[in-house]
């Protein structure tokens, strides 16, 4: 049997398929980068307040030995 041949027509028969499309196609991306934008706002705001803490640490440690220093 070759592409023409098809069990069932004969040939020059014209034969009409109908077909339906179920794929709706890809989910929407707006709502998916919200929530990343999301996401990483927080992640960028918990990291500037860690990073905010340890300067303030770390500068109060610096004050504290150079105190330390001027009474030796």
């Amino acid at each position: 049997m070759n592409e023409l041949e098809s069990p069932g027509f004969s040939r020059g028969e014209e034969v009409k398929i109908r077909c339906t499309v179920t794929n709706p196609g890809p989910p929407p991306l707006m709502p998916l980068l919200a929530e990343n934008d999301e996401a990483v706002e927080r992640a960028l705001t918990m990291t500037n307040a860690l990073y905010e803490a340890g300067q303030g640490t770390l500068a109060e440690r610096l004050v504290q030995l150079r105190s330390d220093n001027r009474k030796r």
